[in-house]
């Protein structure tokens, strides 16, 4: 895919219908309209857009714990007509900074098994595998769990004052996820 311009803001509720649009070009465990309403409602969870020509091409949900340094990276999704063009990098990029801006000092997920592509991005990213969960998900299919240390996380500075706005522009050369 050719370099894209877009906006990684945060999710509001006005963007529930295309997030669970978006959700629905996957095959399962799915997101539902009241999951994502109650994650746009609640305090302990950050729900990030990338947005491109008016529309959502992915998104990144972290979950937090009140008294916990751990994050959650929940649910990462990128259109499939847009998996090349780095979408998911830079939203990961933002939830990591965000998850260590409110002072966590890890992060961790579970991704299929059998995700070549999701799992080469997070190992890229520094994530490293922890434990086999066999069954995870609906289908059986098993999942990875992995964990990244963000204590030595660069200062995020960039995101922090973009945070305040909510919004970051970003260009994406292609095939930088």
């Amino acid at each position: 895919m050719s370099k894209v311009n877009g906006t990684i803001r945060r999710a509001v509720r006005g963007d529930l219908q295309a997030l669970v649009a978006l959700e629905a070009l996957f095959p399962g465990d799915r997101l539902s309209a009241a999951s994502f309403h109650h994650l746009l409602a609640r305090g302990h969870a950050d729900l990030w857009v990338y947005e491109l020509a008016g529309e959502i091409r992915a998104d990144a949900v972290v979950l937090y714990r009140r008294r916990s340094k751990r994050a959650r990276l929940y649910s990462l999704i990128t259109h499939p007509d847009y998996r090349a063009c780095g979408c998911a990098g830079q939203l990961l990029a933002l939830a990591e900074n965000a998850a260590h801006q409110r002072g966590c000092t890890q992060i961790g997920l579970e991704v299929r098994a059998d995700n070549d592509i999701a799992r080469g991005l997070y190992e890229r990213r520094g994530y490293r595998p922890c434990k086999l969960l066999a069954g995870f998900y609906d289908d059986g299919a098993s999942a990875l769990r992995m964990e990244k240390s963000l204590t030595n996380l660069r200062s995020a500075k960039a995101v922090a004052g973009n945070e305040a706005s909510h919004r970051q522009h970003v260009t994406i050369p292609p095939g930088s996820s």
